[in-house]
């Protein structure tokens, strides 16, 4: 448990820096590490990041500038830990804390039990050096100094600016979203509208033809309307034959129908005098040269239809690719624009993002499975998603995108709580993804 109450402090801490780092005052900037990066900060075993990085920036803001506060005026690199314990007895003095206690050289004060605790964590931390603190202790101490500068005077006027600045950013987009659906109220209504409209024109046209009809054979009204409807269906075939002899006559222009290229049977029986040898072989002479026209007329004539056919292909060739021409460019269009929706989108979310960490304020957690374990996305651990079990304070960690998918694949989304957990994680899934990138590359 020891070790899960370390990361509770850490998670804390980190979360102060990334959140609040930046807004702590004039000239005073808190470094913004990761978990990872704060607790091998506080081990010692960091090369770019000290202990007395973190605590620096934190004093500074509760002692004040060097010219109100004698204790400010002591505040160096090098003395910080001996001002942490003035300030926590101080502190802890100003707020009338009783029970027994003397520190060293000073005088008597007095302190709760807890406070004691405190102050000998700090003169410990003074004596050892922070090098050789653990980085429990210095969690605990730095939540400790955390927690006091959330409680002046301005970091509350600062959240509740914050939290005012908040609301007026989600109710511009409820405004905003109310529009877009007026919007599209007002366009499906018009559209509405105006199939209505029609419907009715239709009916008053229907109408208007029965009241004629009356009008003209009152008795015979019932048989007109069959015939009219009658009639209407032949003229509606008519129309249909009309358009299928159409077509067959351009078939029929496009490919005619393949000649007699035979010889008539009468044309090939001599008729004349056996006897007339002459005229015999006159007669096989015209038949071998009109076979050979014939053959050459027919060849002709398939070379045209063989034209014919190509030029056939290749109109619907080009009319299908036109086709596919148009309706490629069409699902481009459509991809683009979606496109240009998902990008619109993003920026928007970014954009909203970006204001919103300009307003830290205190965290949501991302949901509750069955369970009722909450699942948190903290801004000191962007590749990571820690879930608390509250029964038994045992803290849990996703951190790559193999064991998150595998997570919301189980979620049940006919709960009521899982399911709006699933949707937490899908709002934030690429963003998560991202984080656990970053911390992959670090690691």
């Amino acid at each position: 448990s020891g070790g899960h109450a370390e990361l509770i402090d850490l998670l804390h801490v980190a979360e102060f820096a990334g959140s609040f780092g930046n807004m702590l005052g004039e000239g005073i900037v808190m470094p913004t590490p990761s978990v990872r990066e704060l607790q091998a900060a506080l081990a010692g075993r960091s090369d770019t990041l000290q202990a007395g990085d973190i605590y620096w920036p934190l004093l500074l803001f509760l002692v004040g500038p060097p010219e109100e506060s004698p204790i400010a005026a002591a505040l160096t690199p090098a003395t910080w830990p001996e001002v942490l314990v003035r300030w926590i007895i101080k502190n802890l003095d100003s707020k009338g804390v009783h029970a027994d206690h003397l520190d060293d050289e000073d005088e008597a004060v007095h302190f709760s039990e807890e406070a004691v605790a405190m102050v000998e964590s700090a003169k410990r931390l003074r004596e050892v050096g922070p090098a050789n603190f653990s980085a429990a202790d210095h969690a605990k101490l730095l939540c400790v100094i955390i927690d006091e500068i959330c409680a002046t005077e301005y970091m509350r006027e600062l959240l509740d600016r914050h939290l005012e600045e908040v609301t007026e950013i989600h109710r511009g987009i409820a405004e905003e979203v109310a529009a877009v659906r007026r919007e599209a109220k007002l366009v499906e209504d018009a559209e509405k509208e105006e199939r209505k409209q029609e419907r009715d024109r239709i009916a008053e046209e229907r109408r208007l033809a029965r009241e004629a009809a009356a009008e003209q054979a009152p008795e015979e009204n019932g048989e007109e309307e069959d015939a009219e409807m009658a009639e209407d269906e032949a003229e509606e075939e008519e129309e249909v034959e009309e358009e299928e002899e159409e077509a067959e006559e351009e078939e029929e222009e496009e490919e005619e129908a393949e000649p007699n290229f035979e010889l008539d049977p009468e044309c090939i029986e001599y008729s004349g005098d056996p006897n007339d040898r002459k005229a015999l072989l006159g007669h096989r002479k015209w038949l071998e040269k009109e076979r050979k026209r014939l053959e050459l007329l027919k060849g002709a004539w398939e070379k045209k239809q063989m034209m014919v056919k190509r030029q056939k292909a290749a109109k619907e060739a080009a009319a299908m690719a036109k086709e596919e021409k148009e309706v490629a460019e069409a699902e481009r269009a459509a991809a683009e624009e979606e496109r240009r929706e998902r990008e619109d989108k993003r920026r928007k979310e970014e954009a909203l993002d970006r204001e919103l960490s300009k307003r830290p304020i205190r965290g949501v957690p991302l949901g509750l499975d069955r369970e009722c374990r909450r699942y948190w996305w903290f801004n000191s651990a962007k590749g990571q998603v820690h879930v608390l079990d509250e029964i038994t304070g045992v803290w849990h960690v996703y951190e790559t995108k193999d064991d998150l998918d595998a997570l919301m694949e189980v979620l049940n989304v006919k709960g009521v709580r899982e399911k709006a957990l699933k949707e937490g994680l899908e709002r934030n899934y690429i963003k998560l993804l991202a984080g656990f990138k970053r911390e992959s590359k670090q690691a």
